[in-house]
């Protein structure tokens, strides 16, 4: 839309907020939207928006995420950078965040078979640990329930996290929770 002048270029910008069906008893009933060339002051309810550079030059939006936090531990991840994509639907993130967040959730465990790491699906929302990343030098969290993907069967969900080498990329599931900008 911008390559095609469809927005002023005093305009540049376009947002991003992705609801979910968990979230149907919040204000905003979980819906998701997208606004070209403004920002909708009602959906932002009085918060101030946050931004951070991003480096498109590979063609992908690339920002710094040098921290994550799961529960209390703080993890440092010196020259990390992350990837917005709306399109991927698992966050793929680093050896040591992947482990930290499942090392975190009782009786979590890596499948074989599932190729991927899976926990208990009888656990509730308030056993799963507070997973944070940082944009640009500022953490937002991810809702606890998308840390859980999918049921892996034998009454266990197969989780939303997974291993890429040094770089992230948050996904959906990460910013269902995070007004985009």
């Amino acid at each position: 839309m911008i390559a095609q002048s469809d927005i002023p270029k005093s305009s540049e910008l376009f947002t991003a907020y992705l609801g979910s069906y968990k979230d149907k008893d919040d204000p905003d009933h979980g819906t998701s939207f997208y606004t070209f060339g403004y920002l909708d002051e009602a959906a932002l309810a009085g918060r101030t928006p946050y931004y951070t550079p991003i480096d498109n030059s590979k063609g992908f939006w690339e920002f710094q995420s040098t921290t994550a936090s799961v529960g209390s531990k703080k993890i440092r991840r010196p020259g990390n950078t992350a990837v917005a994509d709306t399109g991927t639907t698992l966050a793929l993130t680093d050896d040591e965040f992947c482990q930290a967040i499942y090392d975190e959730i009782p009786g979590a465990m890596y499948d074989e078979r599932q190729q991927g790491y899976v926990f208990p699906s009888n656990l509730t929302i308030n056993q799963l640990p507070l997973v944070s990343f940082d944009v640009g030098g500022r953490e937002f969290a991810v809702q606890r329930e998308d840390l859980a993907f999918a049921d892996a069967g034998n009454n266990m969900t197969y989780g939303g996290k997974y291993l890429l080498w040094n770089w992230s990329i948050p996904s959906d599931n990460w910013r269902k929770g995070v007004d985009s900008l």
